[in-house]
């Protein structure tokens, strides 16, 4: 980014920026305008962005781009990044349906199994039991896996979660999208560390998702929008096939899942090269 102005008192000036010239991005079918300052687009922090500016015209300044087949609010975020190094994730709408015994999370349900309990033993009741600490276990390395695979990408993220309240609310898919789209964007245009911001936050997000038939139906568009847009061994994909392989469960209740993987069998074939031992 350009070098910041200061004011006498050696605080960072920024009413300076406000005469600054801007670029317009025109964005999504709509032609929705978005004004950003010039110095933004070429500071490097939307990776080879500028590029197009560069290669454009280099006769005279460039006022305007034409990205059509980007969405309003991807963009957005992509823009709000470029200026706080963070982005917004939508938050979830009440449902009109009351709440009854409220499923655990992956979370929740690492925190509240006795991992010393003996789990030996013939009966019935012990092979259940023994069976639910090995599923608890795969969740444990998706986990374990998860923090390693995509870290916190700065001590600014250190503890950030996702709002998932109410947990039963409607809107998932807008937060996954919100990941997913964005990943996309930035892989697209080189931005390394909002691609990796992307993960980390999708993965936060996954381990919280409690088994709402709607959630998962959510979550099944959104990886088949993720397939759809990138190749094998993408690390979206990764992380996607390894959460939904430790919810086999729920897929055969989400009716999304069946759409899914029948019109994108690559995501069969990742989900089954990591499923567990219980099934």
């Amino acid at each position: 980014m350009g070098p910041t102005h200061q004011s006498n008192s050696g605080i960072p000036d920024f009413h300076s920026r406000l005469g600054e010239e801007t670029i317009t991005f025109v964005v999504g079918e709509a032609k929705k305008h978005y004004h950003v300052h010039t110095h933004i687009v070429k500071s490097g922090v939307l990776g080879d962005v500028c590029a197009a500016l560069d290669q454009s015209n280099r006769s005279e300044d460039i006022k305007s781009i034409h990205w059509k087949n980007v969405d309003p609010s991807v963009f957005a975020n992509l823009i709000e990044y470029a200026y706080t190094g963070d982005y917004t994730v939508p938050g979830l709408e009440p449902l009109d349906d009351e709440l009854f015994n409220e499923p655990p999370s992956i979370m929740e349900s690492l925190e509240d199994y006795d991992w010393d309990m003996d789990t030996g033993g013939g009966d019935e009741v012990a092979f259940q039991e023994s069976r639910h600490a090995i599923i608890l276990t795969a969740y444990k390395g998706f986990v374990e896996r998860g923090r390693e695979l995509y870290p916190t990408p700065s001590e600014r993220f250190r503890n950030w979660e996702p709002d998932l309240e109410p947990s039963n609310g409607d809107g998932y898919l807008a937060i996954f999208q919100c990941h997913v789209k964005l990943y996309l964007l930035a892989r697209m245009h080189g931005i390394g560390h909002l691609k990796r911001l992307c993960l980390f936050k999708l993965f936060r997000t996954l381990p919280h998702l409690r088994d709402y038939e709607h959630a998962h139906d959510d979550l099944a568009i959104a990886i088949l929008h993720a397939y759809g847009s990138t190749r094998k061994g993408d690390a979206l994909r990764n992380l996607l096939a390894s959460f939904a392989a430790l919810n086999t469960g729920m897929m055969r209740k989400a009716r999304r899942y069946a759409d899914t993987i029948r019109q994108c069998p690559e995501f069969a074939v990742d989900m089954i090269r990591q499923l567990h031992s219980p099934w």
